[in-house]
């Protein structure tokens, strides 16, 4: 408090003795330097009277005189000349060597300096101070000194129109001269009122030729909806003076923050000061002042700090707007658009890209044209680390909730870091679900996503339908890149051997077969070459052989008993198989929803005794059974079983009563047991086993 009453009793003491001091500088002004327009002298002295008419706030003044000292040119202030503000001690002037922005202003043909001071007032209001330097001439028209005044323009100064001042009525007509326009044009008139709208400060401290430059440049935007940025530097190189214009509806105070961010890192700043305008234009204008320390500036390029603030004002939905007219095309785009530039929340704006937005649109439109309520997608982005990728779900009226998706995700192998919903409103009133998670594999950079991405995401849905079990055989997908398919014919032997009372869970056979993936890839390359009708006698005979023996050389890679056992037996299982219905299709083309296999016993290692001629083993996500034959012709029936890890134990034994009981009339029997798996839908008991067959 005391330094500012200190302050303003200084400028109040010399406030007659500066003005005294402007007016001896306007007569001063009477020595030119050859070349000067006649009508710059003129108005430049009109200006200086202008200042003291009330119109300029006198805080500080000194003398400064210029010398050639070993070829170095020093300013140095005159002794006692200082007055207000600059007379305090600690104001007291130093000898400056002239820098070389110092010294092309000194080479200027003018009088007049008018910029900035680095400083901030501490009288009548907090900005910062005016400078008004007035250069002094010698009998030669050569620069020996200057008159230094600091203040402050007047609220009037800036009120007043810019054609009543003088100095800014020079520079407004240099403006016409070389924009090459009349005033009372159509585009005179818009140049005019451009000029009265633009900042006052810049009008005073900005040379005729950045002003040209500029309000041309702003003349020829035309309420155009587009980012422009228009720089002009510092005389003395200490700020920048920033104008950047944006449609006025994409205007924030966020985006305000984003530009300054912008602007202070691409000129190494170290403060921003900022003033908007908001008119009638379809344009907002930003006026900021980008003050830098002294030493080396960065390289700067205007394009580039222009494209970057465009990419701070376009929104999401222009963005989105732009991806549709690239993929859609114009027409499409814009109907797509109408329908979804505004369904989706804002989460789902902030994390994901417009392009990416548009392949979840299309997902969407997919799903309606075809009547899905849910879909998958597997992808990696560029960005993603080795093994990480993302699940999409999509679905209609309710999301998948973590207690259904998360146990299957992680039988396929991965594990799950994170889980973004999003809900999206359609037009139609429906809610649209995408759920986002973030997967890891310990693959890593082994792990090709785009290669097996249509796999997982055909076995997931499979699951979510009921058509496909879970369990830890799906991480096959990954590791062996099999198609749930394949899995599931896996899963049929590893249940058939279960039945066999081979002594391992299907937890560990789970392990050892994506332990030797490379293994199970071979065993399901030679089930269906084996059975493959497309081919030929002669080449499934050669491939059979080549396979075989790759079988056998996989399989002797085992690093336990325990493997070995389990890979021999899904071997030797697959090679006693005899005839399946794999490859069978169903009227409309699909497969069967049911894997059935026949077997050859008397092959099976693991196959306890009695073993029957013939086996044929059932199975699917609904229902289990096996029918066991004694002979090539037998009778028999079926029997539902209750016992859900042994019932072919159950089934043996029938079948060797059976044997018995039928002895006299035919030397063989057959037997069939099911368990179901899930509940049956009326009377458990409606498989009833009969001497002639099977009743329903």
């Amino acid at each position: 408090i005391r330094n500012v009453l200190s302050d303003i009793r200084l400028t109040v003491r010399d406030w007659k003795k500066m003005q005294a001091k402007m007016l001896e500088a306007r007569d001063s002004l009477q020595t030119a330097p050859q070349g000067v327009d006649n009508a710059l002298h003129e108005e430049n002295q009109a200006f200086l009277q202008w200042l003291v008419d009330d119109h300029f706030t006198f805080l500080g003044y000194r003398e400064y005189k210029l010398s050639d000292r070993n070829k170095k040119l020093i300013l140095e202030p005159v002794a006692g000349s200082a007055l207000g503000l600059l007379s305090r001690k600690k104001n007291g002037g130093q000898k400056t060597q002239l820098t070389p922005q110092m010294r092309r202003v000194k080479r200027a043909r003018d009088w007049l300096i008018l910029t900035k001071a680095n400083s901030r007032s501490t009288v009548h209001r907090n900005a910062y101070l005016d400078y008004v330097g007035i250069k002094v001439y010698d009998k030669n028209g050569e620069v020996c000194g200057e008159r230094r005044f600091i203040g402050l323009f007047a609220s009037t100064a800036y009120s007043e129109p810019p054609s009543n001042i003088p100095l800014l009525r020079y520079k407004i007509s240099k403006i016409y001269e070389r924009a090459h326009l009349e005033p009372i044009g159509h585009r005179g008139k818009a140049l005019l009122h451009i000029i009265n709208s633009y900042p006052r400060d810049e009008l005073f401290n900005a040379s005729v030729q950045d002003l040209a430059r500029t309000t041309v440049g702003i003349m020829n935007l035309q309420d155009r909806q587009r980012v422009r940025f228009f720089l002009r530097r510092d005389k003395f190189r200490r700020f920048f003076s920033c104008l950047v214009f944006v449609p006025r509806e994409k205007y924030t105070t966020e985006v305000r923050r984003r530009i300054e961010a912008i602007l202070k890192e691409a000129f190494g700043g170290s403060s921003v000061d900022s003033s908007v305008q908001i008119a009638d234009s379809a344009l907002a204008r930003v006026h900021i002042i980008v003050r830098t320390p002294s030493g080396d500036r960065p390289r700067i390029s205007i394009h580039k700090i222009e494209a970057q603030i465009a990419e701070v004002v376009i929104t999401w939905a222009d963005r989105l707007r732009e991806e549709l007219v690239d993929k859609f095309g114009a027409d499409g785009a814009d109907e797509l658009f109408h329908r979804y530039h505004d369904v989706f929340p804002l989460g789902y704006r902030e994390d994901v890209r417009p392009s990416e937005a548009c392949s979840d649109i299309s997902r969407i439109e997919d799903m309606a044209t075809n009547n899905t309520e849910r879909t998958v997608e597997l992808y990696a982005l560029a960005g993603d680390k080795p093994g990480h990728m993302h699940c999409m779900l999509y679905g209609l009226h309710e999301p998948l909730t973590l207690s259904a998706a998360m146990p299957l995700l992680e039988d396929m192998g991965v594990d799950v870091y994170t889980e973004h919903p999003y809900e999206l409103e359609l037009q139609s009133g429906h809610s649209f679900w995408i759920q986002d998670f973030h997967l890891r594999h310990d693959l890593g950079t082994a792990l090709d996503v785009a290669s097996v991405a249509s796999r997982f995401e055909e076995c997931f849905l499979q699951v979510l339908q009921g058509h496909a079990e879970t369990d830890g055989l799906n991480r096959l997908i990954l590791t062996a890149r099999l198609d749930w398919r394949q899995t599931a014919l896996l899963r049929c032997y590893a249940k058939y051997m279960q039945q066999l009372g081979i002594p391992f869970s299907q937890a560990y056979m789970e392990e050892v077969l994506v332990a030797h993936s490379k293994l199970v890839r071979r065993l399901i390359e030679q089930f269906e070459t084996q059975f493959d009708p497309t081919l030929t006698r002669s080449k499934r005979k050669a491939a059979m052989v080549s396979i075989g023996k790759a079988v056998e050389r996989s399989v002797a890679k085992a690093r336990n008993v325990d493997e070995d056992r389990i890979l021999s037996a899904f071997a030797g299982a697959i090679s006693a198989t005899l005839r399946t219905n794999y490859f069978q299709t169903n009227t409309d083309g699909s497969h069967k929803p049911y894997f059935s296999i026949k077997l050859d016993p008397s092959q099976l290692r693991e196959a306890p005794l009695p073993r029957p001629k013939f086996e044929i083993f059932v199975y699917s996500p609904d229902v289990e059974g096996v029918h066991l034959r004694g002979g090539d012709i037998a009778r028999g029936g079926l029997r539902w079983s209750d016992r859900r890890e042994d019932f072919r134990t159950e089934v043996l034994g029938l079948m060797k009563a059976q044997v018995v009981k039928n002895t006299v009339i035919v030397p063989t029997g057959a037997k069939g047991g099911f368990f179901p798996k899930r509940p049956p839908a009326g009377d458990r008991d409606f498989l009833t086993d009969t001497p002639d067959g099977v009743t329903l």
